[in-house]
C-alpha cells in the first residue's frame, strides 16, 4: 500500500536583513532621547557585546547579545550623525523679529487648540532687517487651520514673526501668510537646474497654464504653480504629485519597452535603466520616495540577474537601510514614512484583499489591481491621519477609479517632457493629454464636493497608530494560518478522492541510492545517483521521472549543491531571443554557455542544462498560453507535490505537466495548436533523455542528444512566441 505523503508546511522565520534594519531604525529613534555626547558609551557597549557573543554557547543567548550589539551600534551611529555643530545661544537674537522665512516642508504637522496647525520646515533661511540667516535646525511654523494642506518636499515662503523657545531649544514662526515657491533641485550640477527650466518651458508651450502646472507636478514633483491643490488633497490622491514608486514603475516599463524594441540585452538594459533613473531623480525635487523606488529597482534587478532567492521584504529593507545610512533624519520625513508604509501595506495586505475580491468572480487582472489599490490606501490611511491630522474616505473610491488613467497620462507626460528638451513639436500628444487632464480634473472636482468624505481628526497618539498596525498584521496572520489549513484540508481531500481504496497501487519499484564512494567516470555527480529497478521495470510503464517524488528530491538536492556558472556574455547568439521575457533570456544565455567540454568536465551540469531547457520554455508557456486557451490553466497543473529548493525545477515540472495534459489541444488558434503539438513531442523526448541521464547510461550519447534537443526546443519556443505575437496583433486590429 502506498504510504500517504503529507504536505510539508514550512514556518516562515524572520530574515536577517529586515530584522537588522528594524534594529537599526529602533536604535536611531532611541538615540534621540539621549544626549549626543554619549556616543562613546554606545560604541563601547556595542564592541563589548559583540566580543562577548563569542564566549556564549547557547544560541538563544547569543542572539540576544548580538541584538544588543546591533542596537547599541545603531545608537552610536544616530548619536554621531545628530551631533550639533552650532550654539543655540546665537539664535536668541532672532526672538520677536519679523521677517520672511523660506524652507522645505518635512511633512510633519501638529494640530493645536485655538484652531492652529504647526508645520515643520527644514533647510530654513530667515530674512530680517535686510539680513539673511541660515538656520541649522528645523523650525515649527504655526498657521491658522484651514483646508489648504502643504506638500512634503515642497518649498514655501512665509511672512511672520519669529519666537525662540529656549526651554526645549525650539524655534516657532507665527505665519501671517505663505506662498508656494519653486522647489529647488537637490542636484550638485547646475546643468540639472537648467534642464529643469527647459522642461518647464517646453511644458508651458505645449499645454495651457493650468495643465502645464499639473504635468510639471507629475513629471518633476514641483507643485509650486498649481493654484488649487485641494482637489488632490481632499480626494486622497495627492501622492500622484510627489514622484514615487508609481512614477518610477511606469517610467521603467516605458524605458524597457523602448530598449526591448532596440534589442538591448537584459543585463545592459537593467544597467541603462538604473543610470537613467538616477539622472531623473537628480532632475526632480529629490523626494525620498523616488530614491526608495530607485534603490528597490536596482535591488530587484540584481536579485533577478544574480538568480538569488527573491523576497518582497528584502528590497524594501535594503532601500530603507541605505537611505537611513545616508541621512538618519529621513526617519521623520513624511514622504519617507508614507512611501515605505504603502509598499509594506501592498506586500502584507494585498493577498487578503485579493481573496475577498475573488468571491466576486472578477477577472484576475482587475482583481489584482483592486487588491493592490485597496491595500495601499487602507495601509496608509492611519499614517496620513497621524502625520497630517486629516482623513479622506474618498481615496478608497477615487484611487481605484482613476489610478489606471495614469498609465496613459504619465507616459505621455514623460514623452512630452523629453521631446521639449530638444524643442520638438508635441501638438498631437499634448492635445490628447489635455483632454485626459480635463476629464480627470472634472471628476476630482465632483468627488471633492461630496460632503463628509474629508475631515480633520486632530492629533492622534502614536500608540493608537501602533495598535492599528499591530491589529492589521494580526488579522493578516490569522488569514494566512486559515489559508494554510484550508490548503492542507483541500490537499488531503484531493488525495483521498484521487486514490480509491480498491485501486491502491503497489509500492514504487524505483529507488534512489547515493553512492559517495563511487569513482567511476564519467559520473553524473560527485555523489553518483543510481536508479535501481526492483521486481518489474516500472520505467517502461511510467517513463517520466518527474512523477516520482523521490527522484525529484534527488534532482533538487543535486541542483542545489551546484555552484553558479559565470556567464561570459559572448556576443555570439545562436538564436534571436529578444522576443522572450527577461527570465527566459537569462536562462537562454546560461544554457548556451554549457557545451560538450563542460559536460565532460562536470557531468552533473548535463542534468542542470536539461532543467534549464525545460524551464526556458516553461516560462514562455506560463506567460503566454493562458490568453490563447478556451479556459484558464487549472490549478492542479500549476501545483507540484514536492517542495524543492531550486528555482527552475518547479517551472520545468509544471511545464512538463502542462504539455502532458490535454490543455494544449484546447487552444483557439490552429497554427498555435500545431506548434504546441510539436513542443509536446519534444517533451516526450525530453522525458526519455532525462531518464537516460539519471541512469547514467551512454553518457556521451546523452550529451549529443541534449545538444540536438535544446536547439529544437528553442526553435519551437520562438515559433510559439511568434504565433502568440501575431495573434495579439490581430486582436488589436480587430479592437480598432
Amino acid at each position: 500500500m502506498k504510504k500517504k505523503t503529507e504536505p510539508r508546511i514550512f514556518k516562515s522565520y524572520p530574515e536577517v536583513l529586515p530584522v537588522f534594519v528594524a534594529i537599526f531604525i529602533s536604535g536611531i529613534l532611541v538615540s534621540e532621547n539621549f544626549t549626543n555626547d554619549l556616543y562613546i558609551t554606545w560604541l563601547c557597549l556595542s564592541i563589548a557585546s559583540f566580543i562577548s557573543s563569542f564566549f556564549v554557547e547557547s544560541p538563544k543567548n547569543k542572539s540576544i547579545i548580538l541584538f544588543l550589539a546591533a542596537f547599541t551600534a545603531s545608537m552610536f551611529y544616530g548619536a554621531i550623525r545628530h551631533t550639533e555643530n552650532y550654539d543655540f545661544k546665537d539664535l536668541l537674537v532672532l526672538d520677536n523679529t519679523e521677517g520672511i522665512l523660506s524652507g522645505t516642508y518635512t511633512g510633519r504637522s501638529n494640530i493645536h487648540h485655538k484652531n492652529k496647525i504647526s508645520y515643520t520646515f527644514k533647510d530654513v533661511c530667515y530674512t530680517t532687517n535686510e539680513q539673511t540667516v541660515s538656520i541649522p535646525i528645523n523650525v515649527n511654523c504655526q498657521y491658522i487651520l484651514n483646508r489648504e494642506r502643504l506638500y512634503p518636499e515642497q518649498s514655501y515662503s512665509m511672512a511672520g514673526k519669529m519666537k525662540v523657545v529656549s526651554f526645549d531649544k525650539a524655534l516657532v514662526f507665527e505665519v501671517a501668510s505663505f506662498t508656494n515657491i519653486e522647489t529647488k533641485s537637490v542636484s550638485l550640477f547646475t546643468s540639472m537646474k537648467q534642464l529643469q527650466e527647459k522642461i518647464k518651458t517646453g511644458l508651458n508651450k505645449a499645454l495651457n497654464e493650468k495643465q502645464a502646472a499639473i504635468v510639471t507636478g507629475f513629471v518633476l514633483g514641483d507643485t509650486s504653480k498649481i493654484k488649487d491643490k485641494s482637489i488632490f488633497t481632499e480626494t486622497g490622491i495627492s501622492h500622484v504629485l510627489a514622484i514615487s514608486g508609481q512614477h518610477i514603475m511606469i517610467l521603467i516599463f516605458l524605458l524597457a519597452s523602448i530598449m526591448h524594441w532596440f534589442k538591448i540585452p537584459p543585463i545592459s538594459r537593467s544597467a541603462m535603466i538604473a543610470i537613467i533613473l538616477v539622472f531623473y531623480a537628480m532632475v526632480t525635487a529629490g523626494s525620498p520616495s523616488i530614491w526608495r523606488a530607485l534603490i528597490m529597482y536596482v535591488s530587484v534587478a540584481a536579485i533577478m540577474h544574480l538568480e538569488s532567492s527573491s523576497s518582497p521584504v528584502r528590497p524594501v529593507a535594503i532601500a530603507a537601510f541605505i537611505m537611513l545610512l545616508y541621512n538618519p533624519s529621513y526617519i521623520k520625513n513624511a514622504a519617507f514614512i508614507l512611501s515605505f508604509t504603502a509598499v509594506l501595506s501592498i506586500i502584507f495586505l494585498r493577498q487578503p484583499f485579493e481573496f475577498i475580491l475573488s468571491k466576486l468572480h472578477l477577472p484576475l487582472v482587475l482583481n489584482r489591481y483592486l487588491a493592490v489599490t485597496f491595500a495601499a490606501n487602507l495601509g496608509t490611511m492611519p499614517m496620513v491621519a497621524y502625520l497630517f491630522g486629516t482623513l479622506s474616505l474618498s481615496s478608497l473610491i477615487v484611487n481605484p477609479l482613476i489610478l489606471w488613467t495614469f498609465t496613459f497620462i504619465l507616459p505621455i507626460s514623460f514623452v512630452i517632457a523629453f521631446l521639449s528638451i530638444f524643442s520638438i513639436s508635441t501638438v498631437y500628444l499634448s492635445s490628447g493629454l489635455s483632454i485626459l487632464l480635463d476629464y480627470l480634473i472634472s471628476f476630482l472636482e465632483y468627488v471633492k464636493n461630496i460632503p463628509g468624505l474629508y475631515f480633520y481628526v486632530g492629533n492622534i497618539s502614536p500608540v493608537t497608530i501602533l495598535c492599528v498596525y499591530v491589529m492589521m498584521l494580526y488579522l493578516t496572520s490569522i488569514f494566512n494560518n486559515w489559508q494554510l489549513k484550508h490548503i492542507k484540508a483541500a490537499y488531503e481531500k484531493q488525495e483521498i478522492e484521487k486514490i480509491p481504496v480498491k485501486q491502491l497501487p503497489q509500492e514504487k519499484s524505483i529507488e534512489i541510492h547515493i553512492d559517495s564512494k563511487s569513482k567511476a567516470t564519467p559520473t553524473l555527480l560527485s555523489q553518483k545517483i543510481h536508479i535501481i529497478e526492483n521486481k518489474k521495470n516500472d520505467i517502461k510503464e511510467n517513463p517520466n521521472p518527474f512523477s516520482n517524488s523521490e527522484i525529484v528530491k534527488a534532482i533538487d538536492e543535486m541542483l542545489s549543491n551546484l555552484k553558479r556558472l559565470k556567464v561570459k556574455n559572448s556576443n555570439q547568439e545562436i538564436f534571436s531571443v529578444n522576443s522572450m521575457i527577461i527570465e527566459s533570456q537569462n536562462i537562454y544565455h546560461r544554457l548556451f554557455e554549457m557545451e560538450e567540454e563542460l559536460f565532460k568536465k562536470e557531468p552533473e551540469r548535463l542534468l542542470q542544462a536539461h532543467i534549464f531547457m525545460l524551464a526556458l520554455i516553461g516560462y514562455e508557456l506560463l506567460n503566454r498560453l493562458n490568453s490563447n486557451l478556451e479556459q484558464p490553466i487549472p490549478n492542479d497543473i500549476l501545483e507540484i507535490k514536492t517542495i524543492v529548493k531550486d528555482r527552475y525545477l518547479p517551472i520545468a515540472i509544471i511545464a512538463d505537466q502542462l504539455m502532458n495534459s490535454n490543455l494544449p489541444n484546447t487552444v483557439t488558434n490552429e497554427q498555435l495548436k500545431v506548434v504546441l503539438n510539436q513542443i509536446k513531442i519534444l517533451f516526450i523526448r525530453s522525458q526519455k533523455l532525462l531518464q537516460q541521464i539519471l541512469s547514467d547510461k551512454n553518457f556521451e550519447n546523452s550529451i549529443k542528444q541534449h545538444l540536438v534537443l535544446r536547439n529544437e526546443m528553442v526553435k519551437c519556443c520562438l515559433k510559439f512566441i511568434q504565433c502568440d505575437n501575431v495573434i495579439k496583433l490581430r486582436k488589436k486590429k480587430n479592437l480598432r
